[in-house]
């Protein structure tokens, strides 16, 4: 419950910036936060409306006063009937668990991401430009390279037909 508190005092689009929440995530969080605020209204007002009976003026209006004796008798004795809440805070609860340990879930998700992001960025950083590459480098990366290459010319294959197909042809002149 303290967590519904405070997610309903937190500035929702701060909120969705500093985390950059999944659009899903920020939907739910933003529905629950007008389902509450229209559940705190209806409360509201329907605490404010306790309806006033005047069975004075029915006595008199109704000819039938053993009645409005019954309903007066009726709604006076009224009391609300008392609910065991305790099954649906739980329910409640138990929501909030399963909400929270997504959370949890989604943050190291997230933290996992960035530390492969922070280590293909510093990947990249740390790579030579391709003007310093040398033909051992690429047959380094990847030793198929030279192997096709050789078949090639047993082959006496001077061009590669996917690459013009692809992005036509760049000879110069």
């Amino acid at each position: 419950m303290q967590a519904s508190r405070r997610l309903l005092s937190a500035d929702l689009s701060r909120l969705n910036q500093a985390l950059s929440l999944n659009p899903q995530v920020a939907a739910a969080l933003s529905a629950f936060i007008g389902s509450h605020s229209q559940a705190q209204i209806k409360l509201a007002a329907t605490e404010s409306s306790v309806p006033s009976i005047d069975f004075a003026q029915y006595r008199k209006t109704l000819k039938n006063t053993k009645a409005v004796d019954d309903a007066e008798k009726l709604v006076n004795s009224f009391t609300p009937k008392q609910m065991d809440t305790a099954k649906f805070l739980k329910i409640v609860q138990s929501f909030e668990e399963k909400a929270m340990n997504r959370a949890k879930q989604t943050a190291e998700t997230v933290q996992t991401e960035l530390g492969s992001l922070n280590q293909a960025i510093a990947d990249l950083d740390s790579t030579r430009p391709v003007e310093d590459l040398q033909e051992r480098d690429v047959l380094l990366a990847d030793p198929t390279i030279e192997e096709r290459t050789e078949d090639f010319a047993k082959r006496s294959i001077w061009g590669v037909k996917q690459h013009e197909e692809t992005f036509g042809d760049v000879k110069v002149m």
